[in-house]
């Protein structure tokens, strides 16, 4: 939600603290949850993650912030999507005839103007690069509404696919591309991911591109261009959609006594995960980041 209508400083934090629980604490047995990127125009920002004493669920953990604050991060937690993209049997699809795909927004002024630049100069050479087929889309849209496209088709029969800034790496385009076999190929110079180095290596099956250097896109495409290297990133796409793969029939199951507290075991498991990673790796650098 954006912040102007949910400021947590004028709405959010007066309205629980009208009741005992939170004031109790100062909020330290409290948990806000935001799948969002954290930036000035939410309602948590960067320095709410500095001086809040909740923990957090949030959409990104800044590498800065994981290296120079470690024991901030530790209450913090990245989410994880799962993908709502049927299973196939196979990766192996032999009709993929893009290169590349994207489809998202790219006049972003109101939202994030550092996505804007850098998906707007990420278009611009999309547009000239052979094979690749681009969607732009708008919000409430009639006519560009991304739910109007068949997303899940265009990503089966693509190659690879490019994850912008503003879109990981909770977005669940990523993880639509574990589950669709389209290489992904993630915008960013300063993003963890779930789990990162605990017991997922996104080194094997992601490939990281500086945001600001659009055209090493085509670097990073032509370096994983052959057919067994292409086959053994899907089939560790294939793997991790597996192990992130939820209970098709969760939204249907009634919670008894007892489930709430297995949720929240969970909780630990993923911010246990986070704090590790947090602890014990470096940031994943792809092998293009320009020194």
């Amino acid at each position: 939600m954006h912040r102007k209508n949910c400021d947590l400083d004028r709405i959010v934090l007066p309205e629980i603290s009208k009741y005992p629980y939170y004031q109790r604490y100062n909020g330290v047995d409290h948990l806000f949850i935001q799948l969002l990127f954290t930036h000035n125009n939410i309602p948590i920002t960067p320095d709410h993650e500095k001086n809040l004493s909740s923990m957090l669920t949030l959409g990104d953990l800044k590498w800065n912030y994981t290296i120079f604050t470690p024991r901030e991060v530790w209450r913090n937690t990245i989410m994880p999507y799962n993908s709502n993209f049927d299973i196939i049997d196979t990766f192996e699809s032999k009709d993929r005839p893009m290169r590349l795909f994207l489809i998202g927004q790219f006049n972003l002024q109101a939202f994030d103007r550092r996505s804007r630049v850098i998906r707007r100069a990420l278009l611009r050479f999309l547009q000239s690069l052979p094979h690749s087929t681009v969607i732009q889309t708008m919000r409430k849209s009639t006519t560009h509404n991304a739910g109007l496209f068949d997303i899940e088709s265009f990503m089966r029969h693509s190659d690879f696919c490019t994850v912008p800034h503003g879109d990981g790496p909770a977005s669940k385009r990523l993880y639509d591309s574990f589950r669709t076999g389209c290489i992904p190929l993630v915008m960013s110079d300063e993003l963890r991911f779930p789990f990162e180095a605990v017991f997922l290596e996104y080194k094997d099956f992601i490939t990281q591109v500086p945001a600001y250097h659009p055209r090493l896109v085509g670097l990073a495409v032509g370096c994983n261009n052959g057919m067994k290297h292409r086959q053994f990133v899907r089939r560790r796409l294939r793997e991790v959609d597996s192990l992130l793969r939820v209970y098709k029939g969760i939204d249907e199951v009634q919670p008894t006594n007892g489930d709430f507290l297995w949720g929240w075991g969970w909780m630990q498991f993923f911010k246990a995960a986070t704090v590790s990673s947090v602890k014990r790796r470096s940031l994943l650098k792809s092998k293009y980041i320009l020194d």
